[in-house]
């Protein structure tokens, strides 16, 4: 039950992946620019979802790392970090 668990887990990131990150839109003609398109495709998303999670917790989690924080700022939404993208 535990690797079903686990494989939708992973199915879900790349469903994810390939909607907000364009995973899926490389029309593969050699192995060096799949593997690039899939690399920075990955690292896009694993960007959007630092961001997603940054903006679901809230300014006490936040305080502590950052002297610079304001916590009167709206966190950034992931349709905003895909335009800064």
């Amino acid at each position: 039950m535990k690797a079903a668990d686990i494989r939708w887990t992973i199915e879900e990131c790349f469903e994810e992946a390939k909607g907000l990150a364009g995973l899926d839109l490389y029309e593969a003609r050699k192995w060096e620019g799949w593997y690039r398109h899939v690399t920075l495709a990955m690292l896009a998303h694993i960007c959007l979802a630092v961001v997603r999670l940054q903006a679901n917790t809230g300014p006490e989690v936040q305080k502590g790392g950052d002297a610079g924080w304001d916590a009167t700022l709206i966190p950034f939404t992931v349709p905003e970090a895909l335009g800064l993208l």
